[in-house]
Parts: C-alpha cells; structure tokens; sequence
C-alpha cells in the first residue's frame, strides 16, 4: 500500500435490496489531509446464486458525472467533470457447483472525491452506488461495524437496482448472496431476501 500521493484500495460491490443501505467505511492509508487521490486497482462483483448458462460474458460499470472540482482519471486519463465513462467488468470466473459469478475490471480508477456508480446488464441496471470521503475521524478503525487498523477516510454505498427482482435478470433468485470486500481483512457476508431481509455474517 503506497502512503505517499494517493491512497490505493481494491473495491468490491455486491447487491443490496431497495430499502438497505450498505455503507462500507474504507479505512487504510494516511489521514485525509496527507493524500488526494483514491485509487481503485481492482473492482469485481459478485454474485450467488444466479442461473449460470443465462450470465452474461460482461457488465458495463458507468461513472456518472460529478460535481465540479471532483477529478476522475481512469488509466492515466482525466475524465470532464461533465462527462459519464463507462468500464468493461469481463466475466472472471463462473462456480457451477455453487451458481456463483465474478465480474472483474483490473482498469486503474482515481478519483479525488465524491462519485457515483451504476452497473449494468446490457441495458438493465443490476447495481448502483458510490464512493465519498468522509469528514469525521472513526474511533479505533471502527467504521459500520467492520474492524480495521488504520484510516483512509473513504466510505462505499451500494444499493440493488429494483429491476433485479422482476425475474428478467439471470441474477434473479428467492435468495442471493453477495460478498462485499473493500480491501484485504475488510469484508462483509450478506444474505440478501426479497422480503428485504438482511442477515450478516462478519465472520471468517
């Protein structure tokens, strides 16, 4: 983990229902005044489980425009605070034994404030989120209930789009799991209902 101009991280999103806000605090680097930039190396999702012959080979991850001041590169590129860009997730992996599929893009994202996030199957939005960082300072590396050992000051929403329930989505089911992970030894297990019920499993 580089601690000289920017803070670097790998982002995982996974879904969450409507009504649920998963709010994951990235806390790894130097204080917020020391570093700009947050990088993001790797970005995958996750899911499980879905109907693994209909998955699609890729999702598409858009960032939306941002406020101005806000700087976004990817790959060494500046990006117009006015102007939207869009990423390739390839299809990484796929579990037959467990129905479980990862989405991966391993393009280098910095972004130096508040962004926002969608993920699409072709034209049907599975997920949508963002990316802030944070004013106050976290008591003990303790943000959401996740432990951690140092701070960067950068939290993650994510939210499931409602069009995943419509049963169109190869990612529809009665029950879904998703695994969320925003560095190493910060991660989340949810299990993810309809109903909109949420059961957590921080354990190893």
């Amino acid at each position: 983990m580089e601690q000289h101009d920017k803070d670097s991280s790998a982002v995982a999103i996974s879904k969450t229902p409507n009504s649920i806000q998963n709010s994951i605090q990235v806390l790894n680097g130097p204080s917020l005044a020391h570093s700009a930039w947050f990088e993001i190396r790797l970005f995958y999702v996750r899911v499980a489980p879905c109907v693994i012959d209909s998955v699609p080979d890729h999702l598409t991850l858009r960032h939306l425009r941002r406020e101005i001041g806000v700087s976004l590169e990817i790959n060494g590129a500046k990006v117009p605070a006015s102007d939207s860009a869009s990423l390739t997730l390839r299809r990484d992996r796929v579990d037959k034994e467990s129905s479980e599929v990862t989405y991966v893009s391993t393009d280098s994202v910095r972004v130096t404030g508040p962004v926002e996030f969608e993920v699409y199957e072709n034209n049907d939005m599975v997920l949508c989120g963002s990316l802030e960082r944070m004013e106050g300072v976290w008591l003990n590396g303790n943000a959401g209930g996740l432990k951690n050992d140092s701070k960067t000051g950068w939290s993650m929403d994510c939210y499931m789009a409602a069009s995943i329930n419509s049963g169109s989505s190869a990612f529809f089911s009665a029950e879904t799991r998703a695994f969320v992970a925003v560095h190493r030894g910060l991660y989340r297990r949810m299990l993810l209902r309809r109903a909109g019920h949420l059961d957590k499993d921080d354990t190893d």
